[in-house]
């Protein structure tokens, strides 16, 4: 269990570890085998709801989901996603609660997120001879 939410943690949510018993050891000695599954990255945030604060403000708020890129470019914002985590995706909501505090919405309120979870297929753009398998 430790070890699947540590996969988890860096974006292998579909993990799975199997123990086996060694022969050539001791009896109270056991060896993990560990399939580490695809790699899910963050896809596309969106916000539903949303008429007041601008989308990208909301998206910088969010300090575990967001992905990395030149920050207040147009184009060049979204270059890398980042691994998917469930556990901060709770934090990344408060952050986006606090973001409309800041302007001075207190009243607002931020449901729990819906994620949903896609096969993704093609070639790097940073790297074209590389393909991509995982999902988003």
């Amino acid at each position: 269990m430790v070890l699947k939410g540590l996969l988890a943690a860096h974006g292998r949510q579909f993990a799975t570890i199997t123990t086996e018993s060694a022969r050539f050891l001791p009896p109270p000695s056991a060896y993990f085998n560990v399939k580490e599954g695809p790699k899910v990255k963050v896809g596309v945030i969106r916000f539903e709801g949303n008429n007041k604060v601008p989308t990208r403000y909301l998206r910088d708020a969010m300090h575990n989901s967001k992905p990395i890129g030149i920050p207040h470019s147009i184009i060049l914002e979204n270059l890398f996603a980042r691994t998917f985590d469930a556990t901060k995706l709770s934090e990344d909501a408060e952050r986006v609660r606090f973001a409309y505090q800041d302007r001075g919405y207190f009243k607002a309120i931020v449901e729990d997120p819906k994620t949903k979870i896609h096969d993704v297929n093609g070639i790097a753009w940073y790297f074209p001879f590389k393909s991509q398998h995982g999902k988003a």
